[in-house]
């Protein structure tokens, strides 16, 4: 079966063009300012202007991967810092591209400041890049399949939710780690730092259900429906708990149930009419 070129696949490849190319930069320019070599500079200004190129690339569906995916709770912040210092990474480097491109006949040999603006892009571009493999991808599993899009990814800190969107995103990842470690002691055998994972998710599922009760109730077309709704799964929640504290996993499951149902009641309720 041929793979299928998916939107949020196209940022992840290009990135890597923008991390082959930086190093070139940066090696071309310091040679070029070291030697004051107009050979190095011409390397160093057509691997910029390639590589500014390709960014502007990577940024725009980056773009359409920030608003194609479904984001949990928990990585608002990784989120939105991370798109932030793309398109820093990409202002710097067209804005250098665009300079030397408009002054190069008037100075052939790179000098010194342009070496400390492209060193500054690669710094940002390697922070960006941390973000997006080993926060986003790797331990949130964003935009892999196999990860539920992220949706089974543990949460990433307890931000204090400010709507009710957030706080049903939070929910989403504490609920899914709840049924993937069930789900792992049921195929494989019950662990004590399973049982303590799924109390302390709960625990933020019951702390969650407050504020959904509040939010819900104010502004929204069904606010008595979401409030109560939300009460029930602060009391389902809570008796997940209750089970998880005992290590039973037979009443975890019927907890998890009794909890989908609500979820189910809910929606069907509120969100599919």
């Amino acid at each position: 079966m041929i793979p299928v070129v998916r939107l949020v696949t196209i940022h992840p490849v290009l990135t890597h063009f923008t991390i082959g190319g930086l190093p070139l930069i940066v090696i071309a320019y310091t040679v070029a300012v070291w030697r004051r070599s107009p050979s190095w500079t011409l390397v160093g200004d057509a691997a910029l202007v390639v590589t500014a190129a390709l960014t502007l690339l990577t940024v725009a569906f980056g773009l359409v991967s920030n608003f194609v995916l479904p984001w949990p709770g928990g990585l608002e912040t990784w989120r939105w810092v991370h798109l932030g210092f793309g398109v820093a990474t990409a202002v710097l480097l067209v804005t250098l591209a665009a300079l030397r491109l408009a002054y190069r006949r008037a100075d052939r040999a790179a000098r010194a400041p342009v070496l400390v603006v492209a060193v500054v892009a690669a710094g940002i571009a390697l922070f960006t890049g941390w973000i997006g493999g080993e926060v986003l991808v790797f331990q949130s599993g964003m935009a892999v399949r196999a990860a539920g899009d992220g949706a089974l990814a543990p949460p990433l800190g307890h931000p204090a939710p400010k709507s009710f969107l957030e706080a049903m995103r939070q929910v989403r990842a504490s609920w899914a780690s709840i049924q993937t470690h069930l789900a792992w002691m049921l195929v494989h055998h019950p662990r004590e730092e399973d049982f303590r994972r799924i109390e302390a998710d709960a625990q933020r599922i019951e702390e969650l259900a407050r504020p959904m009760a509040d939010f819900g109730g104010k502004g929204s077309k069904s606010p008595d429906t979401l409030a109560s709704m939300s009460e029930a799964l602060g009391g389902n929640a809570d008796d997940i708990l209750t089970a998880a504290k005992k290590k039973s996993l037979q009443e975890i499951a019927r907890a998890i149930g009794e909890t989908s149902g609500t979820c189910a009641d809910c929606h069907e309720a509120v969100r599919w009419k």
